[in-house]
Order: C-alpha cells, then sequence, then structure tokens
C-alpha cells in the first residue's frame, strides 16, 4: 500500500515542505476522550500531503527532539504514504560503521493500528453449534455436563474466549466423539489465536454446522493467521461458493446457512486484503447500516474509508498536481492546524471544522472523464467525512481506545512532538494497561531517541501481549542487540523473520547480530539480502568491511563505489533545496 510520489505545496518558496495534520484533535471533556465535532485534522492528517517535517512558516512548530535531530532532514518520512521503501528509510545513526536499521515506515505502524481487529467475524456464535443441538446430536445427559457447554457457550457469545476455550477443553476430554463440541472447540480455539487453531479447524472441518459455515470459518482463520505476519491473499476464494446464494427477502435462514452479515464481512476482509479499497468501504458501510451497535464493524469502517481516501488522494495528486481540486483538499486538510496556509492554498471561506468541510465555493473544472480531479476530490471528501464519523462512534466504546490513543500518539510522532506522543501513550496505558499497540509504540519511541533502558520493558511487554506482531519483534530484537546482547537478539530477530520474511530491516540487524558473534558468513547473507533496504550508504560500507575481512576485494570495492553513490546522491537533494 501507499505507493505514489510524496506531495509537498507547488509554489517555489514552500517546495519541499511537508505537512502533518493532527491526526485527532484531543478533547479532554470526558474521560473516553471523545472526538470533537471540529476534529478535521482527523479527516486530512491521513493523506499523502504530509511529512515528518512541520516547518511550516505560517506556524510555529515545536522543536526537534534530540532523536529527531539525528536524522537527515532531507530524508523526510511522508506520514502516509506515497513513499516506496527504500526512499522511507530514516537513519537512526550517521556513522558508516554503527549504523544501525531504522524503524519500519510510519504507513505500516499506522496500518497495523487501523487494521487493529480480527479478520474473524465479530459473531463467532454464527459459526458454532447451539447448546441444544450439541446436547442432542452427542445425547449428553449429565446436569454437570449441560452445564458446561452452555458456560462454555455463554462465554463464546461474550467473546471471553479463553475462557470458553477452557470450557469446551473439558467438555471435549469427557465427549471424545461429540463432533459438534469438537468443532465448537475449533472455532474458539481460532478466536483465542490458539497457535493448533488451523490444524484444529481443518481436522474438524466435516463436524462443522455446514459446508458453507465450515469453509467460510476456516477461509477467515486463515485470512486473520496470514494478515498477522503481512501476507494473505484470496484466501477466501471458496467462501462464496460454498454459502450460496442469500436467502431471499423475509425468509428464514436455517441455522446451517450463513447469515448475510458473515458473508458481507467476508467479502470486506478479502477486499481489505487484495487492496480493493473501495470494495471494502462498501461492504463494510453496507454493514455498518445491518449491525448499527458493533464498535468493530465501525472501526473497520473507519479505516477503510481512510485507505480510500488515501488512495483517491494519492490519484489526484498524479493527474493533476496543481489543480484547483488539489489545492482545496490540501487547504482541508490544513485548515484546524495552518489556517493561514489554508487560506493562501485556496482563498475559500474555510474554516476548521468537518461540518463547514463544503461550504467554500466549488472550483471549476472542465474535467468530465469518470476520473477527473473533480471526482477524486469528492471521493477522498466524502470517504474522510465517513470515516470521522465511523471514529467518533467507535470513540464511545472503550473496545478500541487504545487504538484511538495510538493514532493520536503515532500523528504526535510524526509532526515531532514527542512530549505530546510519549503524553498520549502513558495516558492510553493508564486505561489500557494490557495493549500490545501501546506498549509498541512507547516502546518504538523510545528506541527512536535511543532510551534502550526505557525501550525494553516496553518492547518485551508488547511481544508477550501480541507475539504475532514482527515489527515488535524486530525491534525488541535490534534493542538487545544495541544494548549488547546478540544472542537473545538473534533468538528474537530470527523470529520477526518467521512472522515475516521478506522484512529486510529485520534481516540487517540479524546481520549485525551474527558479526557480533563472529559468524561473518551469516552476516554476510543477511546483509546482502538486506540491501535494498537502505539507500544512505550505511550498509553497503558494512557490505564492504565485510568482504575485506573475508578476502573478497573486488566485491569490497563495489560495495564501496556503491556506497559512495548512495552517499552523493543523498547529498544531492541539499544543494538545490530552498533555503526556506
Amino acid at each position: 500500500m501507499d505507493k505514489g510520489r510524496m506531495r509537498v505545496l507547488g509554489s517555489p518558496a514552500t517546495a519541499g515542505v511537508g505537512i502533518v495534520p493532527l491526526l485527532f484533535k484531543p478533547s479532554h471533556a470526558n474521560s473516553q476522550r471523545v472526538i470533537t465535532k471540529t476534529a478535521i485534522s482527523l479527516l486530512f492528517s491521513l493523506l499523502s500531503a504530509g511529512a515528518i517535517r512541520p516547518a511550516i512558516a505560517q506556524s510555529t512548530p515545536p522543536p526537534p527532539s534530540a532523536a529527531a535531530q539525528q536524522t537527515d532532514p532531507a530524508s523526510a518520512l511522508e506520514f502516509l504514504g506515497s513513499y516506496t521503501a527504500p526512499s522511507a528509510v530514516l537513519a537512526t545513526e550517521t556513522s558508516h560503521t554503527s549504523a544501525h536499521p531504522p524503524s519500519p515506515p510510519a504507513s505500516r505502524r499506522l496500518r497495523r493500528i487501523e487494521t487493529g481487529f480480527d479478520a474473524l467475524a465479530p459473531w463467532p456464535g454464527d459459526f458454532t453449534w447451539s447448546t441444544e443441538s450439541t446436547v442432542a446430536t452427542c445425547t449428553i445427559a449429565g446436569a454437570d455436563l449441560r452445564r458446561d457447554i452452555s458456560l462454555a457457550d455463554t462465554a463464546l457469545h461474550a467473546q471471553r474466549f479463553e475462557e470458553a476455550l477452557e470450557g469446551y477443553d473439558k467438555v471435549v476430554r469427557s465427549q471424545a466423539g461429540c463432533a459438534p463440541a469438537a468443532w465448537n472447540h475449533a472455532v474458539v480455539a481460532a478466536y483465542a489465536h490458539s497457535p493448533s487453531a488451523l490444524a484444529e479447524l481443518t481436522a474438524a472441518l466435516p463436524d462443522a454446522p455446514s459446508p458453507a459455515l465450515g469453509g467460510m470459518m476456516l477461509d477467515l482463520a486463515q485470512l486473520s493467521a496470514a494478515g498477522a505476519a503481512g501476507a494473505g491473499s484470496n484466501l477466501l476464494r471458496t467462501s462464496a461458493a460454498a454459502a450460496g446464494a442469500l436467502p431471499t427477502a423475509g425468509a428464514r435462514e436455517a441455522p446451517e446457512t450463513p447469515k448475510e452479515r458473515d458473508l458481507t464481512w467476508a467479502r470486506a476482509m478479502l477486499a481489505e486484503t487484495s487492496g480493493e479499497t473501495v470494495q471494502a468501504r462498501q461492504d463494510l458501510e453496507r454493514l455498518s447500516r445491518m449491525e448499527a451497535d458493533c464498535p468493530t464493524v465501525w472501526f473497520a469502517l473507519a479505516g477503510a474509508a481512510l485507505e480510500e481516501a488515501r488512495a483517491a488522494s494519492r490519484r489526484l495528486s498524479e493527474i493533476a498536481p496543481k489543480s484547483e481540486w488539489d489545492r482545496r483538499l490540501q487547504a482541508e486538510a490544513v485548515a484546524a492546524r495552518y489556517p493561514a496556509l489554508a487560506q493562501s492554498l485556496w482563498p475559500g471561506n474555510l474554516r476548521a471544522g468537518s461540518e463547514n468541510a463544503g461550504a467554500a465555493v466549488a472550483p471549476s473544472s472542465d474535467w468530465k472523464a469518470a476520473e477527473s480531479p473533480e471526482s477524486l476530490y469528492q471521493q477522498a471528501h466524502a470517504a474522510l467525512h465517513l470515516s470521522q464519523d465511523a471514529y467518533r462512534r467507535v470513540s464511545q466504546s472503550p473496545q478500541f481506545s487504545a487504538y484511538l490513543c495510538a493514532l493520536k500518539a503515532l500523528a504526535a510522532e510524526q509532526e515531532g512532538d514527542e512530549a505530546a506522543a510519549i503524553h498520549e501513550y502513558q495516558e492510553g496505558l493508564a486505561q489500557n494497561p494490557g495493549s500490545a499497540i501501546l506498549h509498541a509504540g512507547l516502546g518504538h519511541l523510545y528506541r527512536q531517541r535511543l532510551d534502550l533502558q526505557a525501550a525494553e520493558p516496553e518492547l518485551e511487554r508488547a511481544r508477550k501481549l501480541d507475539p504475532t506482531d514482527p515489527v515488535i519483534a524486530f525491534e525488541l530484537g535490534d534493542v538487545y542487540l544495541r544494548l549488547g546482547r546478540p544472542q537473545p537478539a538473534l533468538q528474537v530477530l530470527d523470529e520477526a523473520l518467521r512472522l515475516d520474511p521478506q522484512f529486510l530491516l529485520a534481516r540487517w540487524s540479524r546481520g549485525k547480530a551474527y558479526l557480533a558473534i563472529g559468524d561473518s558468513e551469516r552476516a554476510l547473507q543477511d546483509l546482502e539480502a538486506a540491501a535494498p533496504a537502505n539507500t544512505s550508504g550505511d550498509l553497503q560500507f558494512q557490505l564492504a568491511r565485510l568482504y575485506r575481512k573475508l578476502g573478497r576485494s573486488d566485491l569490497a570495492a563495489q560495495a564501496e563505489k556503491r556506497s559512495e553513490e548512495q552517499r552523493q546522491a543523498k547529498q544531492q537533494p541539499k544543494a538545490t533545496e530552498s533555503p526556506q
């Protein structure tokens, strides 16, 4: 995701200046920190107009932190992303000999927050046998066993999955031949993220209430597992065919027939994974009308709508980068944070507030094509307002409060306001001490500041809470390595690469860990494989030193040449950069 070019202001005076308005406008009106109606910054902060440097003449930006000062200001990381992985790498250290892998792009962390819901349907009871069916099928006579089944089923519907798993464990052990109990146990294992869940579901598939429900449950479980590793695609290919046609209006659904909400959710998850942003948003918007009281649906819809807006914004910047529509979208993006700049971009009557976002007179356009600047603007505009409404609804529920805090903290990080980011993380953890996403974010920020002693316990806690996130494993392993503990670093970095074999920054870090223990050959394999992740010259310089150590002078000379070329290319923008 997030491909294309960086969007910057078009005038010479502001060339190269990035914009990152706040992700949320904080409101202290109540303990839930409900998003205010004037949170226009939520709507437009996730556009591709933003970069890491908020150096805007019309506003006084916060002073750069020590960690931010160590980065090359010419390599501004675009917050949302029209960039590729190599160009998005920020150097955390400048020495060629001691440079460590930087943090992953901000968009990867943002996407992890936005998709902070399980790909499994929010209604686990739709896929299981009822207590009555289980008792009748297995001819269970004992009152105690009936009670155990009922309690496990109640815990499942209440989404207390660990408790439900313990209950069905007891049932399965006492009723080895009870097929409904075996299937329900497999479903609960999937929702509890048991390591054996996929194998158990596959084995119990003949015991599902129907082939359609069984196939859909297995596909969603596969999608959930693959999504955690950053993979996943086309995993629901059999669900639609297996499910068959939906019941006609007014018809009663059979117990073994997938409900319309499950089919709609499955389609949305497949579209989300496949990058079909408009389709995902349409399905989730339809689902939000069917299940208006489900926070998971609204949270998924908010992220899908934002992704659609980003895609439309990037496309607008490609086909009409200096059009009135593009300037208006940028103006709306910064209206809350930088009103003077917004007025200069689009001199309409723009005021900070979503209720007035469309009040300015629309610019004229001769574009009549389906993908015109006007249509792309309208698409982004509508998607962003839908996202704001969805996030506002989510903010009423404590279920996703940690994710909302993480979004606000990440936005503060991208503005260079580390103090505000730390405050958001700490405040979020005070309310959600068991949040992996918040511990991971705080640990990441401490690592960025080179406060490794503070980063270590936060990342260790995050990894314990979420062992499926390769970014957490990478950052923890890199912290171990910098603290002089290469052996535990290797173990954690191995796990990061098992979760995501294409995670090149983890390979770079693991290569340095191998160097630390004297395994030059394995270090060489990792550093060579990780080379595309770095264009600063640092990694190539490290390779050159390693080649010389191994007596490969020709390869060392080539690596030194590439390192120098990359260093010069990196310095080149500085020579042409406007003094302002």
